[in-house]
C-alpha cells in the first residue's frame, strides 16, 4: 500500500492516519452504546419513579375542606379553654351552639347565620344584636365531637374570666360533644 500511496502522491503517514481514525472511529461505539443505554434506563427509572409518586400523592391527598354537614347539629360545651388554662366547671358546660343546615345558628342568647370556609367557620350575629362577628378555626370535627379555637378580646367574647383584663386579646378553645 505505501507503494500505491507513493505512487498517487500520498503520503506514509496518511494511510497511517485513515487507519487511525477509522479504528478510532469504530473503538468508542460499544462504550457510547452503554453511556446512551444507561442514560434511558435512568431517564426511565426517573419517570417511573415521578409517576408513581404522584399518583400516591393523588391517592393519599385528605381532604383540603372541611364537609360542614358534620358542624351542623345542636352541641352542647364540655371544656373550655383560655390562654391554654382549663376553666371551671360551670363555664365549661354553659354554652349551647346550635348550628342550622338553613346556614342559621344559636349561641347562648345571640343568633345569626353562619359561614364555612375551608377551615373556619364565621359566626355572624343579627344586626339588631350589635355584636361582632366571631370566626373560629375548626380544630377538630367528628360525629360527636366539635373542637373550636378563636382570638379576641375577653370583651368581645362576652365572659368575666379570672386574671384576664376586658381589653386583653385572649384564645379561647372550645369543646363540644353532640347533643342527643
Amino acid at each position: 500500500m505505501c507503494l500505491l500511496g507513493k505512487a498517487c502522491g500520498f503520503c506514509k503517514a496518511s494511510f497511517y492516519l485513515e487507519r487511525f481514525v477509522l479504528k478510532h472511529a469504530t473503538a468508542h461505539i460499544p462504550k457510547r452504546y452503554v453511556q446512551t443505554n444507561t442514560n434511558e434506563k435512568m431517564k426511565t427509572i426517573r419517570t417511573i419513579v415521578l409517576m408513581s409518586l404522584a399518583i400516591v400523592m393523588i391517592c393519599c391527598k385528605e381532604d383540603d375542606h372541611l364537609e360542614s354537614t358534620l358542624l351542623i347539629g345542636d352541641w352542647q360545651s364540655e371544656e373550655i379553654y383560655v390562654n391554654g388554662k382549663l376553666q371551671d366547671a360551670w363555664i365549661n358546660n354553659s354554652t349551647i351552639l346550635s348550628i342550622r343546615v338553613d346556614q342559621t345558628y344559636y349561641k347562648n342568647y345571640t343568633s345569626g347565620s353562619w359561614l364555612m370556609q375551608e377551615d373556619n367557620i364565621t359566626l355572624i350575629p343579627r344586626a339588631d344584636l350589635s355584636i361582632k362577628s366571631h370566626q373560629y378555626k375548626v380544630i377538630e370535627a367528628s360525629n360527636d365531637l366539635l373542637m373550636l379555637e378563636t382570638t379576641l378580646t375577653e370583651g368581645d367574647y362576652g365572659r368575666d374570666f379570672d386574671q384576664v383584663e376586658t381589653d386583653e386579646q385572649i384564645t379561647v378553645r372550645e369543646k363540644f360533644r353532640r347533643k342527643n
